[in-house]
């Protein structure tokens, strides 16, 4: 049975049209992009849901341990900058997992650029270097991954579905399944799956501290090469304790930011007047922040960065 050319001409004049609406669109975001000298990856973005989108990565510190979702500082700090600066407001999407550690955020970098396409990235990390084990690097991109990177570099009307689509879709979307004994977590969206969490060392007095500061130092100058290709903006926080694995971590953080003039808030030296001896009302006991600690946190990340911007 053969197909009529009248079928085949109601066949092909849509998709005629639909190429010629595709190519017409595309020429126009590349000369207004031009016009406009914004060559940015984030200028659709903002355009479309007229939101940054600032992605918080790291462990149970940012995760917000012990306290409600709403009180971590990341959420903290969403509502504080929206009430203030409600003419460029931003939308927070923390994806802090306990014991995340500097190998686990590495190795799932390009599938988080990729599924939520940040503008900036804010990351505290490496306390938990030292007593996790360090997972395998990432496995070559596939083919589709490198389609939709080239994708994403070249074509605007790419970009522009991608940020439309954004736009629909809320955060509820963003689900995290943890598992039986709930060091790993399995989190999807956009259709992705990225594992967090962490396996414990299996010699823990044998910690050999410098060997993993320098792994340390290795996978978040790594994670600053990954963001800045990516054209997203990365900045570095210190952990609000300094005591038991947070000193060696700050000290490496610190390290990076200089050598690499990443952006850095250091929140040690904020808390470091407000603390006494051991624990206080902004640290638990095991120097995690509590309610008041993540309030000072989020208020540090807004006094820093409102006036300069993110």
């Amino acid at each position: 049975m053969t197909v009529s050319s009248k079928a085949w001409r109601w066949i092909v004049r849509p998709v005629c049209a639909l190429l010629i609406l595709l190519v017409t669109l595309e020429a126009g975001l590349q000369i207004a992009a031009r016009l406009l000298k914004d060559e940015s990856r984030a200028g659709i973005a903002r355009f479309v849901t007229q939101r940054q989108r600032v992605l918080f990565l790291g462990d149970s510190n940012t995760y917000g341990l012990y306290v409600e979702h709403s009180q971590a500082y990341p959420a903290v700090f969403e509502r504080a900058w929206n009430e203030r600066y409600a003419d460029r407001p931003i939308e927070v999407v923390n994806l802090a997992y306990p014991g995340t550690n500097s190998s686990r955020i590495l190795r799932e970098l390009p599938h988080i650029l990729r599924s939520f396409r940040p503008d900036t990235i804010v990351l505290m990390v490496g306390s938990n270097d030292y007593w996790t084990t360090p997972v395998a690097p990432a496995e070559a991109s596939s083919f589709a991954m490198r389609a939709g990177e080239w994708l994403w570099d070249w074509s605007r009307v790419y970009r522009l579905l991608f940020m439309l689509r954004r736009t629909v879709a809320a955060r509820s979307e963003l689900s995290i399944e943890a598992n039986e004994r709930g060091n790993e977590a399995m989190l999807r969206y956009g259709g992705d799956s990225i594992v967090l969490g962490f396996e414990g060392r299996p010699a823990y007095a044998a910690f050999q501290t410098p060997m993993i500061s320098d792994a340390l130092v290795a996978n978040l100058n790594a994670i600053s090469k990954s963001t800045r290709e990516a054209g997203v903006r990365l900045l570095l926080l210190t952990y609000p304790a300094e005591r038991r694995f947070y000193g060696p971590a700050n000290k490496q953080i610190r390290r990076v930011a200089e050598a690499a003039s990443i952006p850095l808030v250091d929140l040690a030296a904020r808390f470091r007047p407000e603390r006494k001896t051991g624990s206080c009302d902004l640290l638990f006991g095991d120097l995690h922040p509590t309610v008041s600690g993540h309030a000072l946190a989020a208020e540090h990340l807004l006094e820093t960065l409102g006036p300069h911007g993110l």
